[in-house]
């Protein structure tokens, strides 16, 4: 009689074990379902959000994105390409805006065999549908062959949404 209580109760405390290592199982297997599905979804969300800014660019939208404390910077390709007027060289554009004030830095190269400069260029610049935002004058100063000079000009006004600018000799 005790070997059948015995065998009983080895029996229950069998089952009861087995019933508490199935719910270890099952609780393990739906956090490891869980955290896929999370993984899923970051990479959904992330591949979403390259796919919507290489649209972007590709549309030919200006792109710009704000710094911590304000400032905006323009991004657009169009703005950033290699402009040339009279043998001087414009690359390295940065088009950047505070509070309504936007500065316009790049660098200026001149290519020819001669001096250049002393002189001001007229920045043209324009909206996505050539549409004239702004323009601003800056003074070149003397550039001697093969010589590269910092390029700065400035407007109280927001340039920041510019797709392009055009160079000009006053």
């Amino acid at each position: 009689m005790e070997k059948e209580k015995s065998k009983t109760k080895s029996k229950k405390t069998n089952s009861e074990k087995n019933t508490k290592l199935n719910r270890n199982k099952l609780l393990f297997i739906l956090v490891v379902i869980i955290v896929i599905i999370i993984i899923a979804v970051v990479l959904v969300k992330n591949n979403d959000s390259k796919e919507n800014t290489d649209q972007n660019e590709i549309s030919g939208e200006t792109q710009f994105y704000r710094e911590e404390e304000g400032t905006k910077i323009n991004t657009s390709n169009k703005l950033a390409e290699t402009k040339e007027i009279e043998g001087l060289e414009i690359t390295n554009a940065n088009l950047s805006e505070y509070e309504n004030n936007s500065t316009f830095i790049a660098t200026l190269t001149n290519k020819t065999n001669t001096a250049s400069g002393e002189y001001y260029l007229d920045l043209k610049f324009v909206d996505k549908d050539n549409n004239e935002i702004a323009t601003i004058s800056c003074y070149v100063d003397k550039v001697e062959p093969g010589q590269s000079i910092e390029l700065n000009a400035a407007a109280t006004a927001s340039l920041a949404d510019a797709y392009d600018y055009i160079v000009t000799r006053q």
